[in-house]
Order: C-alpha cells, then structure tokens, then sequence
C-alpha cells in the first residue's frame, strides 16, 4: 500500500555536576513507515479491505456488505464435445495420390499460369 515519511525529534538530555553543565540535545530522525502494516491485510476478515485511489488521495479502510441474489441458472455447465474424428489410413494415401497427380500433370492448374503484373512501371511476367 505504500510508505510515509516521519519526521521525528529525538531528545536527549544530560546532566553534569554543576546546573551549568546540564544540556538538551534534539536531533531530527526521518522514518519511513508502512501506511497499512502487511500484518493489517493479512488479517482482515472477509469483505473488508483497504483501497488506494492515487495521487492525493489518502489510504482508506472499507466494509462491504453481502447480497445474495437468487440463482437464475446454473453456475457452470461443461461443454461436451464429440471427440474429433481421426482420418483412416486409406484416406491418408488418397490425399497423397492426388497430391502426386496435381504436380506432374501439364493440365492449366494455377502453378503453370503465367500472371502479369505491373512491377515499378514496367510489365513483367512471372510464374505464380
């Protein structure tokens, strides 16, 4: 939550044989010390805290109250999912016999097609 600095005034006094003698010594001591001490959160009872706003505003202490509403629908319902299907083997090799064919074949498929795009002002044809 946060520290404060305090400023204290230590004072000492001395006494010597003679009323002369005797002195006062003060001497200033700067601290720092915890606003809210860590053994103050730890203890706190349910719906009790400390809130801290920022700049000037100072540390504050709060209640809450509880207030139960009625329960309108469950409070967790878990989604049961049908388990994902694993592909056969067969259609494993399938996929890979089309693959095969699609690249030897000369047919007009997207790979062979030459597309021609304006590239700095100047024509130029590429393969896709």
């Amino acid at each position: 939550m946060g520290k404060s600095e305090l400023l204290e005034v230590n004072e000492g006094i001395s006494y010597g044989v003679n009323d002369i003698r005797d002195g006062v010594n003060m001497s200033p001591n700067k601290a720092l010390k915890h606003i809210v001490l860590p053994s103050e959160i730890s203890q706190l009872d349910n719906l009790n805290g400390f809130i801290k706003l920022g700049k000037s505003h100072p540390i504050a202490r709060f209640t809450l109250t509880y207030k139960s509403y009625k329960t309108i629908a469950p409070a967790y319902v878990p989604l049961e999912m049908a388990p994902s299907p694993t592909p056969k083997p067969a259609d494993i090799q399938e996929d890979k016999n089309i693959k095969n064919t699609d690249k030897t074949s000369n047919s007009d498929t997207p790979e062979s097609t030459i597309i021609e795009a304006p590239i700095n002002n100047q024509m130029r044809t590429d393969l896709a």
